[in-house]
């Protein structure tokens, strides 16, 4: 999805109504457990460059794993992707800024399908392909697709998101995002699934002079939108749509998010044919917000980089904050994450400067122990067992870093159901 988009979803999303398949909803709705032990990341890998070396990461903006392990990392700064083994030494560099064949031009993301590296270079309006082997530029296929964007590769063609509607969240109709499929090899699109959206402004409002009069909606993406989290899967597998608009579940239980209340999340899985590969509901704890969890959030967006009329990188002036759309609980989950070998990482609500935990779902549908990650760390790919993400040095540059997951001794539980 295009950064214009990404954001106005993002930023306006508030419920979700899937009409994906019409395939039943597994009877059982599991809850993901609160109470069960943590598991902890141990860092194994720091990837940044030697005394020696003359160049720095800058903005790192995806990073992709092979099945033999090696990891190769896109720096939106030089438009390079740097290629390192498993246990991080330098192999090569692909890319670098231009058009010609094996270049590339504000490239959004990449993956690995099968022995091939694809890219997804936006501004150059096509997908390029190298061999994960040696490196090689093998070949480029157009994606200059009017109103879709390329959401991820499959093994056979490109996923694509269309959003068809009106984008004007204060004409109160609903917005559509159809999930289709295109087949590189023939003329076969095919439309997979579609998500319904009752769009509301959940964005900062702008103030134009002195009255003060609303004069639109910043595209800011907020950490307390409801709306639907959209990923494809590593290495080609399917798309991947998780439905967590909160819905109450019966009585009210005590859980260690400080809130009596619980809700559910729906995880539904499309191959690229259209099937369904999964489709499940899980019960989760929903966690009210208190008014130091809403100046956190608040504060975490005032940065110099957000051009918010009326701001400034000291904060963001009170008659916007007091414009922000504020509901009474976190969303249920604030990140998802799909892993390499498939399972599903569901981040759990926290204020912004707390440590990252993640609910784990199995391939297979059941949950593993939680992971608790730094939150210096940034993740990009996940299995079971291994975390690649990024971190920051002693200096604050930025850094590769590969965790390996400590699983908790089997059996275990917090003392008093606690975190």
């Amino acid at each position: 999805m295009s950064c214009h988009r990404q954001r106005l979803v993002a930023s306006r999303v508030l419920s979700l109504l899937a009409v994906l398949s019409a395939s039943p909803i597994a009877h059982a709705q599991p809850a993901l457990s609160t109470t069960t032990a943590n598991a902890t990341a141990r860092i194994v890998t720091r990837i940044q460059p030697g005394p020696s070396d003359t160049w720095l990461f800058g903005r790192i903006q995806a990073i992709a794993v092979d099945r033999s392990g090696r990891i190769y990392v896109l720096d939106a700064t030089d438009q390079k992707i740097r290629v390192f083994s498993q246990a991080g030494k330098p192999i090569r560099v692909l890319g670098g800024l231009g058009r010609g064949p094996g270049e590339l031009f504000r490239p959004r993301t990449l993956d690995v399908v099968n022995d091939t590296l694809w890219v997804i270079d936006n501004a150059n309006a096509r997908l390029s392909a190298f061999s994960v082997s040696n490196g090689a530029y093998l070949r480029s296929s157009r994606a200059a697709v009017y109103d879709q964007d390329i959401e991820g590769v499959s093994s056979v063609g490109i996923f694509l998101l269309e959003q068809v509607g009106a984008g004007d969240a204060s004409s109160g109709k609903p917005l559509t995002l159809r999930m289709t499929h295109e087949r590189t090899t023939k003329s076969d699109r095919r439309q997979i699934g579609a998500v319904s959206i009752v769009q509301r402004s959940l964005a900062f409002r702008l103030y134009a002079g002195v009255a003060k009069q609303p004069s639109g909606t910043a595209m800011i993406p907020q950490p307390l939108d409801n709306g639907p989290l959209m990923r494809t899967s590593p290495h080609g597998r399917s798309f991947v749509v998780l439905d967590r608009s909160p819905r109450t579940t019966g009585a009210a239980t005590t859980n260690v998010l400080g809130t009596g209340s619980s809700g559910a999340i729906l995880l539904h899985e499309i191959g690229w044919r259209g099937d369904t590969v999964r489709r499940q509901m899980y019960t989760v704890p929903l966690r009210r917000l208190s008014a130091t969890d809403v100046s956190a959030v608040i504060d975490s967006l005032a940065n110099p980089n957000m051009l918010i009329m009326g701001a400034k990188p000291t904060g963001i002036p009170q008659e916007i904050r007091d414009s922000l759309y504020v509901p009474s609980h976190w969303p249920a989950v604030t990140e998802m994450i799909i892993g390499i070998d498939g399972s599903v990482w569901l981040r759990q609500p926290q204020p912004p400067a707390a440590s990252a935990k993640f609910w784990r779902i199995t391939p297979d549908g059941k949950e593993a122990a939680p992971v608790i990650l730094p939150s210096s760390v940034r993740p990009f790919r996940v299995s079971l067992s291994r975390v690649w993400g990024v971190g920051e040095n002693a200096l604050g540059e930025p850094v590769v870093e590969v965790h390996d997951i400590v699983e908790p001794v089997q059996g275990s539980r917090k003392p008093g159901g606690g975190p």
